[in-house]
């Protein structure tokens, strides 16, 4: 529970050295936007200010240095200087530095200006020979890259989502040359469906085992995350020592243990593209989970008893949902 305290400000007799922030405009920005920097500076007496900012480029041979020098007149004093650079698209270190000390240093990504349209129209004229599940993966990838272009805040470097277009880039590059990005990937790495029940694309993670043999059937393991994650990451361990083909379900779930229609779809629909795509033994399969995961685990068995050889449960509440959720769920205890 929160706790709140009233605090009380008054007036400062005397500042005796200089007060000063900076910070961009946006630190993120598309390919020939303006990028501003905005300065403020508290000072009792007229004073002159020399600044220098610094623009690298990240892994490029690009640097370049300038200076200018603010003239405040005592008190608070702001300005907007627009900085004379059209970036290409990369990612930047920006450092302010004052006459002794560095004032600022920031990351900046420029995002390239994507056409995500005919991204789309290209994927769904697909190359001969790439099977659709990787097409589905393709499309999920660039859909994610535009929604977190369209979510990010100004103050948001919006690393996370230029690594993800780095990502699809990459793979997006391979697709052009008529190839299949995940053919040679035994992971874990994230593939999308698209779900039969409304359209949309739903991610898992899959790892498959080391010198996987397409003409070998494997068991399929099946594993739930926890809550407040997603698939990515739960397959980093070893959970069958490489026996098994790994799958971590996303299941449009965080919070609702796995009990939700679209939740247990999704594992289903998680199950049949896996299997469609990669050579799974269906009569050995078995499901696991961490935490929210596991009691996931024991509600999707107890969906569907008949396809699951057995149920693996990590610190998993047997009567999570109950305690979480209104209405009635299955108590496992």
């Amino acid at each position: 529970k929160r706790k709140f305290q009233l605090n009380t400000f008054s007036d400062t007799a005397e500042v005796s050295k200089t007060a000063a922030c900076f910070q961009l405009s946006r630190n993120h920005m598309l390919e020939g936007e303006k990028l501003w920097l905005k300065a403020g500076v508290f000072l009792s007496q007229p004073y002159s200010m020399a600044i220098l900012y610094q623009i690298q480029m990240v892994d490029r041979e690009f640097r370049e240095a300038q200076g200018f020098t603010l003239y405040p007149t005592g008190g608070l004093a702001s300005d907007s200087l627009p900085l004379p650079h059209e970036l290409i698209s990369g990612k930047y270190r920006f450092t302010i530095r004052g006459e002794k000390d560095r004032l600022m240093y920031q990351t900046l990504h420029v995002f390239p200006r994507i056409d995500f349209g005919a991204i789309r129209k290209n994927l769904s004229d697909k190359k001969s020979g790439i099977p659709l599940g990787s097409i589905h993966s393709l499309n999920f990838k660039l859909q994610q890259v535009e929604h977190g272009m369209a979510q990010l805040k100004s103050y948001e470097t919006g690393e996370k989502v230029w690594e993800a277009w780095q990502a699809f880039e990459k793979d997006y590059q391979i697709f052009q040359q008529g190839k299949d990005p995940y053919a040679d990937q035994q992971g874990p790495y994230r593939r999308a469906f698209l779900s039969q029940y409304d359209q949309t694309y739903q991610p898992y993670s899959i790892k498959l085992p080391e010198n996987y043999d397409p003409q070998k059937q494997y068991p399929l393991l099946i594993f739930l995350h926890g809550s407040g994650s997603d698939d990515q990451g739960f397959l980093n361990q070893a959970w069958s020592r490489g026996n098994f083909i790994e799958v971590a379900p996303y299941a449009r779930d965080m919070f609702f243990c796995y009990s939700s229609d679209s939740a247990q779809n999704d594992i289903e629909e998680a199950i049949e593209d896996v299997s469609r795509w990669f050579s799974v033994d269906r009569e050995k399969i078995v499901i696991g989970g961490f935490s929210m995961g596991g009691y996931g685990a024991l509600r999707t068995y107890y969906e569907h008893p008949e396809r699951y050889k057995g149920v693996a449960v990590f610190a998993g509440h047997p009567h999570l949902a109950s305690n979480w959720l209104s209405g009635k769920h299955p108590n496992f205890l």
